[in-house]
């Protein structure tokens, strides 16, 4: 087991060189695969079928292009702080990819902070959640909605980094 210094409560030392990223699987994938899963593969199909539970394709379509433009935020940020970036699904989120992280990030709500809660033993292993959607999504276990969200991550990262964050 790999220990992190993470420094006393009045210096805190947060500068890790690795980072995995659970992301969520979204309503719009979720769908999606439940379809194909069906024998469905055309984007149509899905329509069709989202349609017929009087669900609103546009809406979830738009709303998964907003969790992956946040994401893609994300990792962008890290990457340009010097930082090595895995992003891994539910299925891919092991115990070696954790090992392998200094500090493992949830992009999604709640329930995806909850799935990696579940899975990182370590207790000197930071975990963050950071919240995808913070219009539509409280997020009450992930940074502040209101200037740390997924899509302010700039600033979040920033505070991280120079121990701004207690």
């Amino acid at each position: 087991m790999k220990f992190v210094n993470l420094g006393s409560d009045s210096a805190p030392i947060f500068q890790p060189k690795r980072a995995l990223i659970l992301t969520k699987m979204t309503r719009y994938e979720y769908e999606k695969k439940k379809c194909q899963s069906q024998g469905a593969l055309e984007e149509q199909d899905l329509k069709n079928y989202l349609e017929s539970k009087q669900s609103d394709y546009h809406g979830l379509l738009q709303r998964h292009n907003g969790h992956f433009k946040a994401l893609s935020t994300i990792k962008r940020h890290l990457v340009s702080s010097g930082i090595e970036t895995q992003v891994v699904d539910r299925w891919q989120f092991c115990n070696k990819g954790i090992e392998w992280a200094d500090v493992v990030f949830s992009a999604g709500g709640d329930g995806t902070f909850l799935l990696a809660a579940s899975k990182v033993k370590n207790k000197n292993k930071p975990l963050i959640g950071l919240n995808t959607d913070p219009v539509r999504s409280e997020g009450y276990l992930c940074l502040p909605k209101i200037k740390y969200s997924a899509i302010n991550f700039d600033q979040a990262l920033k505070r991280l980094l120079s121990a701004e964050f207690k």
